[in-house]
């Protein structure tokens, strides 16, 4: 019954931390910002590449394109192809 219980409250203490983080992201958005979302990459990479990502690779990819995308260009679609490609290419 202990470990129903520890599972169940790693799988709140989850959802709850993403919450949150999309909470925050969206108030991010609100304020005029430009979101990026994990979702964009998975799109991307299925319906314009043809390749299976699940949803952790496609956090890991966007984190990616967030720490080293060259400001002075922005981050677009080919930034994102660019880092799937990298991806799946390790």
């Amino acid at each position: 019954m202990e470990n129903t219980e520890n599972y169940w409250k790693e799988q709140y203490e989850m959802l709850f931390k993403q919450f949150l983080r999309q909470q925050n992201e969206l108030k991010q958005w609100e304020a005029g910002g430009i979101l990026w979302t994990w979702t964009d990459v998975h799109i991307l990479a299925s319906d314009e590449m043809g390749i299976r990502l699940s949803q952790d690779d496609c956090q890991i990819i966007l984190a990616e394109v967030i720490e080293n995308h060259d400001a002075d260009q922005g981050v677009t679609w080919e930034t994102f192809r660019n880092e799937i490609e990298k991806f799946i290419n390790r």
